[in-house]
């Protein structure tokens, strides 16, 4: 704000000496009219979160938010495709950051839980103090034969986080379908 006062202050001096008060009284209204035009332009693009972040998408390059924010957009719509290649951008561009890998490991859930668990595990070592993670790749290890490591998840999940009632539940399924197939059941 200093800056801006800094530099108007003795513009409008100068103004004064060199433009007449009416001349003034126009370019100003000049100003106020372009100012609204283009804010009114702006306001469009903030419509909703999907045209606003496409259109950041647009005008930047390599924008992982963008990216992170519109892939969430299509999963909530059961895009699954449109929402896989967003996630796969943003692990392009933060390899370092574990969000874009749980997320497309969660777009693989709905495919092929096999192809998710390298996601998770790679979400994990990047953030292993993360239930959610751990939750997650305890359900894409399960179906895959690998319950033991999945109960292993569960059980960490629930030391980061506990009473989290999503990995209790989790873990109560995979212990209970344990023990009916040692006891012979299906």
């Amino acid at each position: 704000m200093g800056l801006f006062i800094a530099i108007v202050w003795p513009l409008a001096q100068i103004a004064k000496q060199i433009v007449k008060p009416a001349a003034m009284a126009g370019i100003a209204i000049l100003v106020l009219v372009s100012f609204v035009i283009l804010s009114r332009r702006q306001v469009g693009y903030w419509k909703d979160t999907e045209t606003l972040f496409t259109h950041a998408a647009e005008v930047t390059s390599d924008n992982w938010v963008a990216d992170l924010q519109l892939g969430n957009i299509a999963f909530a719509r059961n895009d699954i495709e449109t929402a896989a290649g967003c996630y796969s951008e943003v692990i392009r561009l933060q390899p370092k950051r574990s969000k874009g890998y749980f997320n497309l490991g969660t777009c693989w859930m709905h495919i092929d839980p096999s192809r998710a668990t390298p996601l998770f595990e790679k979400a994990v070592s990047l953030d292993p103090e993360s239930p959610e993670y751990r939750l997650n790749l305890a359900a894409s290890l399960a179906p895959t034969g690998r319950r033991d490591a999945a109960i292993e998840q569960c059980k960490i999940a629930l030391q980061l986080r506990p009473g989290y009632i999503a990995a209790e539940n989790a873990m109560a399924d995979l212990t209970s379908r344990a023990t009916t197939k040692r006891d012979g059941q299906p």
